[in-house]
């Protein structure tokens, strides 16, 4: 009979004076009472006897496999293994893993060929000792590796942990009728859901494609979505959408102005999600200026031009126009200037008078010049004495009511369009029984609540009857749409007036114009009504070659009831009073407070609260600090700012009122005013920045005030368009992940040797989160410190076996569930024990 054994050797240090200290402490695996052989040899550190095969070593731990065959005669022959079998690492405090260098090998096969070896068989060393010595250690020498490992905790804690235990039967382990969920490990914080390298503006030339790439990191499964004005993108002829587990792309073929804007991509994950905005803008030569160019102020060799701006701006600010000009009956065109940056410009050279002229306006940008606009009505030079007086026309006010039966274009034919904004359109209109030029304002009103706004806004134009202020001339109410027929002014903005060429800006002038906005606003204020949206695009100069101007735009106007607070939260965030952020009553000086505004930009060029966003510009006002720059603070009189400074009061009990505003010693006596002229650089590029920023935004939104509101009535904020769009896309980026488990890693069959450790892994993709169960031959496996289950939740999915016996083996099912299916797959155990073998005399070998 042989045996064929592991054994695993604690090495010492070498004896000392003879004693037994430092030998080498033993644990074996298969044959008992084999520890007094090795006990007999040195197996020191740094020695090795030469029949025995190394299997795995370290600095304090020596694994050892041999074959055992007794001999006649009571002696034993002992000979090296040739193929190792597995070994799982032992280390102190590392997992147990199983490192397999391919299948387990047989008894016969890990053995030398039958019989005993002779002589000339080099791996072979004899061993003289008799059976009965063996016999007579088994016993002691097992008590003593017992002891051993009891007392050193060390060595405890490796024997436990270590495969090489003896096959003594467990009762622990038997699968329970119970089924357990296996535990999830958390992800690790570098696996969470991000997007990286995502821009946030890109620029594209019209006619080019765009391309809008995020990558993203992140556990798949993963859905993304593009969506653009609350619509998720889709592939068209032009549109393509890539998305990846790594990265998502959208490409936008030969673009267009109308890509322009904003995209965001929505990406999802099973746990958590995450979205990026990134801003397109299309860039080309503008689009040719709006409308005819009108004529105003006409002399015998001059004459004021003005139009209006591109509807688009080819995604870059205009910064100037050209006129030219070619005379009736002739075919060329001439240029008269290039340079002009307003939308209106005073022409007083290379006019003849009484000659016949038409003109036309190209605008230019960054990115080239625009085709030419339409061309201006015939204009006729005036001839001497011919020349119009400049003087206000007087104007005939009378009583307005929304007419509901009649249609606008009953009475009005619709010209060109003049603007836009939130609110709608202004068009210019021409009164069919007169002739005579007027404006029409086409606002949406879907809702009585719209219907009663325009309601509202006419009433308080009934009592706005003053030269200062813009009046109604007419009110029509159709399905969807409300349009007020209000006074033509050509004159343009107070500040694209400013900035022209042929304009002298000196205190004296802006005293002409604030004298004048006072005495509108002071009127509105006597009839118990506020503006409460003072701006410079509501203030409007009647002519070219005057100083005369006008307030328009009463839809945020509102009267005042003696006792009753009112509180608003509208406005233009860079003009707004500090008391309407805070959400408290506001009062006529709410109205002085963006006159002071007005006046220190009239005077400055700057904007005294203007911050990088709205957020920020309604925190400066809020702190209510501003300052004047030195340049400024070196040009301006005294009585100037005092002025200002009176007027910027955050306290509005502080404030002038428009009375006393009017009475300031600023504003009465102008021989007190600086004469220098104030520069029009600063104003230039505040208009250019009004400009490419839009403003139109007549109402701040509800939650950027209450964000910055010194109190606030409720804890919670609205929830937004934007909010439930965002839920609404997310909602669908989970049902694109909504699927069955699915097996990507399947079980496979494993064969491990008795008092080793098993592992079967596999991996599952599925989504909500899969329930997973094991089982063993049919049975649910409870979870205990046989059996441990993993499961992490990226998808991997393991069963731990430890020491495993013949019991274990069999066939092992992981299944996995949700609410869409159920997947399963199997992988069998085989277990191997190290036998030993008999060897006759005959030569014939029988296992026993």
């Amino acid at each position: 009979m042989s045996y064929t054994s592991t054994l695993r050797v604690q090495l010492g240090k070498p004896p000392l004076n003879g004693s037994r200290e430092g030998q080498p402490k033993l644990s074996e695996n298969g044959c008992k009472g084999l520890q007094h052989i090795v006990s007999e040899m040195d197996v020191t550190p740094g020695k090795m006897p030469c029949n025995l095969q190394v299997v795995k070593t370290s600095d304090k731990y020596l694994t050892v496999m041999f074959e055992l065959i007794p001999q006649n005669g009571g002696e034993l022959c002992v000979r090296r293994v040739k193929s190792p079998v597995p070994i799982l690492t032992t280390a102190p405090n590392a997992t147990r893993r199983l490192v397999t260098d391919g299948p387990l090998p047989s008894v016969q096969e890990a053995s030398e060929p039958e019989g005993c070896p002779t002589a000339t068989t080099t791996q072979t060393e004899w061993v003289n000792v008799t059976t009965t010595k063996v016999c007579e250690n088994r016993e002691r020498e097992g008590k003593r590796a017992s002891t051993t490992a009891i007392e050193s905790p060390h060595k405890k804690s490796i024997l436990s942990n270590s495969w090489f235990a003896s096959f003594s039967s467990e009762a622990d382990g038997s699968p329970s009728k119970e089924s357990v969920s296996p535990k999830r490990k958390p992800h690790r914080s570098g696996d969470s859901l991000k997007i990286l390298n995502g821009v946030s503006h890109v620029v594209v030339k019209k006619g080019e494609t765009a391309e809008l790439r995020c990558s993203i990191q992140g556990r798949p499964p993963l859905a993304a979505s593009w969506v653009r004005n609350k619509k998720p993108v889709v592939d068209g002829p032009r549109i393509s959408v890539r998305t990846s587990e790594t990265e998502s792309c959208l490409l936008i073929r030969q673009v267009c102005e109308e890509d322009g804007g904003s995209y965001n991509l929505c990406v999802q994950d099973q746990t958590e999600s995450v979205q990026h905005q990134i801003s397109l803008a299309i860039v080309d030569h503008p689009s040719p200026p709006s409308g005819k160019p009108l004529v105003s102020a006409l002399q015998q060799s001059s004459l004021t031009l003005s139009w209006s701006g591109p509807c688009y701006d080819g995604g870059s600010a205009v910064l100037r126009y050209s006129i030219e000009v070619k005379k009736v009956g002739q075919d060329h065109w001439r240029l008269l200037t290039d340079t002009c940056t307003s939308t209106s410009c005073h022409v007083k050279e290379g006019l003849v008078p009484g000659e016949r002229y038409q003109f036309q306006v190209r605008a230019a940008n960054a990115y080239g010049i625009s085709e030419a606009g339409e061309e201006s009505d015939i204009v006729t030079m005036a001839s001497a004495g011919d020349e119009d007086p400049e003087h206000e026309e007087p104007v005939e006010y009378r009583e307005v009511f929304i007419n509901a039966t009649d249609r606008v274009d009953d009475f009005y034919v619709k010209l060109e369009k003049l603007g836009m904004g939130k609110f709608g359109q202004v068009y210019k209109l021409q009164e069919k029984a007169s002739g005579k030029i007027c404006a029409g304002k086409f606002s949406k009103a879907r809702l009585q609540k719209d219907i009663a706004n325009a309601r509202a806004e006419v009433e308080l134009m009934n009592k706005l009857h003053h030269p200062r202020l813009v009046h109604c001339v007419a009110a029509f109410q159709e399905p969807g749409r409300v349009i007020l027929v209000l006074e033509y002014i050509a004159g343009g903005e107070l500040f694209e007036r400013i900035v022209a060429d042929d304009f002298e800006h000196t205190e004296i002038t802006s005293i002409e114009y604030m004298s004048q906005i006072l005495s509108g606003v002071g009127y509105m204020h006597q009839q118990s009504i506020v503006h409460l949206d003072l701006k410079p695009e509501n203030i409007v100069c009647v002519s070219k070659i005057n100083t005369k101007v006008k307030i328009i735009d009463f839809g945020l106007a509102r009267k005042l009831e003696p006792g009753v607070p009112m509180k608003v939260l509208q406005g233009t965030a860079e003009f707004v009073a500090p008391e309407v952020i805070a959400f408290e009553p506001v009062g006529f000086t709410t109205d002085m407070w963006s006159l002071g505004v007005i006046c220190y930009i009239l005077l400055s060029g700057d904007s005294p609260f203007q911050g990088d966003n709205d957020t920020e510009t309604l925190q400066n006002i809020t702190s209510g600090s501003w300052e004047f720059d030195e340049e400024t603070d070196a040009v301006l009189s005294d009585s100037a700012k005092d002025f200002i400074r009176r007027l910027l009061q955050k306290n509005m009990k502080s404030r002038l009122t428009a009375e006393q505003a009017i009475g300031h010693h600023w504003i009465k006596d102008k021989a007190i005013s600086s004469t220098k002229t104030l520069s029009k650089e600063k104003m230039k590029k505040f208009l250019a920045r009004q400009k490419w920023q839009k403003t139109g935004k007549a109402v701040l939104a509800l939650k950027r005030m209450a964000m910055l509101s010194n109190r606030s009535d409720s804890n919670s904020s609205p929830t937004t368009d934007d909010d439930s769009e965002s839920k609404k896309v997310f909602s669908f980026l989970q049902e694109q992940l909504q699927r069955p488990p699915v097996f990507s890693s399947l079980l496979k069959d494993q064969s491990e040797v008795a008092g080793s450790s098993a592992r079967f892994h596999c991996h599952i993709e599925g989504f909500p989160d899969p329930e997973v169960l094991w089982f063993f031959s049919g049975s649910p496996i409870q979870e205990s410190k046989h059996f441990e289950i993993e499961y992490e939740d990226s998808g991997s999915c393991t069963l731990i076996i430890s020491d495993v016996s013949p019991n274990d083996a069999g066939v092992y099912t992981c299944q996995a569930s949700n609410s869409h299916g159920q997947a399963e797959t199997s992988a069998k155990l085989n277990v191997h024990c190290l036998r030993a073998e008999r060897s006759t005399r005959d030569g014939t070998v029988k296992t026993a």
